[in-house]
């Protein structure tokens, strides 16, 4: 019994010297006596809509190969547990993709001053990684804005460039070198050689911008990507949009509840008449546009999950198409810590046709007829349309 004690006392003593060792570096209150947040090398702590609402952004990972990503995610995964196990931090990965494949720039070369199509060097697509923390009930709740102050101060081993030199390791954290240079700026330094080099006799004033934050010193508070915007009423459509989708089956736009989950999503890249999509759809054409490709794809999907049971519906916008599975009157219920506890449907669906993790670490999309479903499905609102939204655009 003594020498449990005696470890226990140990214990104890380890953890009271690494929070007052986080004191000592950033100056600012740690609390020692609360529960310790988990630290499993062989977990994966990625993000879902349960975390939340409200986190902090605390750093983002990218590779200018896509080969280089797995070792930027493993970059992720190293300051992810040291948050958690050095300084208590629920901390989460979260991967996500830009398309630019319909971004457009103003061409201001010629006298007609238009809009043209962009090629970006890496390529119309590209993939980040994302390191979020905390669950935080409201953006002003008062742990959030401890931690938020605690989370730019730190200057943890996994972002430090000298250190992941000497293991033979890069660094992948956006801007990383930027932030190392502006740290050893000396403003009175660079006003002598700017006096020095051009010879000016006059006073130069030079801002300070010298950098005095860690390598996190940009983190900020954001909403949790995988719970649905309100504000942003993306799930009201304009009369095209409504058109494409009226007269099909299996419509989203019949769904008789406010929110569903996406299931499938396949992207496309130009816009097409839409009675050439229901064309497609009712196998009376066949296009080779990427965009009537996707419809196909969604519309064969809705009806071999409508084959075994499940409510599905299908639905089409100018740039991609989607699957959804489920109707709900709301995406969850607020806990009174603020915290968005999901509906069982919508966790059940969101368990079912999620990717499944095989025994090499690699997550593994699930499949019906040979159609693959999503990563992470979402819940999401089901689109309404509104004469309003032709109006405002002008249509």
């Amino acid at each position: 019994m003594k020498h449990r004690m005696r470890l226990v006392i140990m214990g104890l003593g380890t953890w009271a010297l690494a929070s007052l060792a986080a004191w000592a570096q950033t100056g600012l209150p740690v609390q020692i006596f609360t529960k310790r947040v988990e630290a499993d090398p062989n977990k994966d702590y990625r993000l879902t809509p349960e975390n939340g609402p409200w986190l902090i952004m605390a750093a983002t990972f990218s590779a200018a190969q896509e080969e280089e990503l797995p070792q930027a995610e493993a970059q992720a995964r190293e300051l992810i547990l040291e948050l958690r196990r050095e300084y208590n931090l629920p901390a989460y990965l979260y991967r996500f993709r830009f398309d630019y494949s319909r971004e457009r720039v103003l061409d201001a070369t010629g006298p007609a001053r238009r809009f043209r199509q962009v090629r970006y060097r890496r390529g119309n697509q590209t993939e980040e990684i994302a390191v979020l923390v905390g669950n935080y009930p409201s953006v002003d709740d008062p742990k959030a804005q401890r931690d938020l102050r605690l989370i730019k101060s730190l200057y943890p081993k996994a972002l430090s460039i000298p250190l992941r030199a000497k293991q033979g390791k890069k660094t992948y954290q956006q801007l990383a070198a930027y932030r190392l240079a502006q740290a050893q700026v000396d403003p009175e330094q660079l006003r002598q050689d700017l006096i020095s080099r051009l010879g000016l006799k006059g006073p130069i004033f030079i801002r300070n911008n010298r950098r005095v934050l860690g390598p996190m010193g940009s983190a900020f508070l954001t909403r949790n990507p995988l719970l649905p915007d309100e504000p942003i009423r993306a799930h009201v459509i304009d009369e095209f949009v409504y058109r494409l989708n009226k007269d099909l089956p299996y419509s989203l736009l019949k769904c008789p509840g406010r929110y569903t989950v996406r299931v499938a999503t396949f992207t496309g890249a130009t816009v097409v008449d839409p009675e050439k999509i229901n064309k497609v759809l009712e196998g009376k054409a066949r296009l080779k546009s990427r965009l009537a490709q996707a419809a196909e794809m969604a519309h064969r999907l809705t009806e071999a999950l409508r084959a075994k049971g499940y409510e599905a519906y299908e639905f089409h916008d100018r740039y991609s198409s989607i699957v959804t599975v489920g109707s709900f009157p709301s995406v969850g219920q607020e806990l009174p810590g603020g915290k968005i506890q999901l509906h069982p449907g919508i966790v059940q669906i969101i368990r079912k046709f999620g990717a499944v993790r095989t025994a090499a670490g690699q997550l593994q999309p699930r499949t019906l007829v040979g159609i693959p479903f999503d990563i992470q499905p979402l819940p999401i609102r089901v689109p309404q349309y509104s004469p309003a939204v032709d109006y405002s655009r002008g249509f």
